[in-house]
């Protein structure tokens, strides 16, 4: 996690080449319980605050119309160095959250930043705070995996539609085509649950 208070021609670079390139850039959003921190104040950044297990911001987390998501940021538990585990506070917490969910969109065929992003808002869920302290809110990691897995499977049928399309039509019509992606889908259901 990489913080300060206000950012950098050089940092500002470093965000936009790498979301050029396609990196998606999930940051905390910072601990002084006041305004964003950088580089989560670029908008090319997805910006993370703290809440605590009551869904209330916590105290410490920065808040702004910069922030994105909301995710657990008190008393989590983590590995220190030398072996073994403690409890931490701080937005860079509640980050990794959010990191392995974009991580998982990726793996189920979100494309880019874009698309990451586009997931995690249509899967998040108001906990009752203000826009400025959770953004979109809390992501819902089950909504989202099958939001993408949903649109995978549709751009899938359209490739093959496309691929296929310049070929007279078989006798009995591209039904075949919607079976094939019933099966898929119902494959995808199974190895889901």
């Amino acid at each position: 996690s990489l913080g300060a208070p206000m950012g950098t021609i050089f940092m500002r670079a470093a965000v936009k080449y790498a979301t050029l390139r396609g990196v998606i850039i999930v940051a905390a959003a910072g601990n002084n319980g006041g305004k964003v921190g950088c580089p989560a104040c670029y908008d090319d950044t997805i910006a993370i605050s703290a809440s605590d297990s009551s869904d209330r911001l916590a105290s410490f987390s920065s808040r702004g119309p910069e922030v994105d998501f909301v995710a657990p940021g008190v008393d989590v538990k983590s590995s220190i160095p030398g072996g073994g585990y403690d409890f931490y506070d701080g937005t860079s917490m509640a980050t990794p959250h959010v990191a392995g969910l974009a991580a998982l969109a990726v793996a189920r065929g979100a494309k880019g930043p874009v698309g990451v992003r586009a997931a995690l808002k249509a899967s998040a869920k108001s906990i009752g705070l203000k826009p400025t302290e959770q953004g979109a809110g809390l992501v819902d990691a089950g909504a989202a995996v099958k939001l993408v897995t949903a649109a995978a499977g549709r751009e899938l049928g359209s490739r093959l539609k496309s691929l296929f399309s310049p070929l007279p039509a078989p006798a009995e019509g591209w039904g075949w085509l919607d079976r094939l992606k019933a099966v898929t889908d119902a494959e995808d259901r199974v190895f889901r649950e």
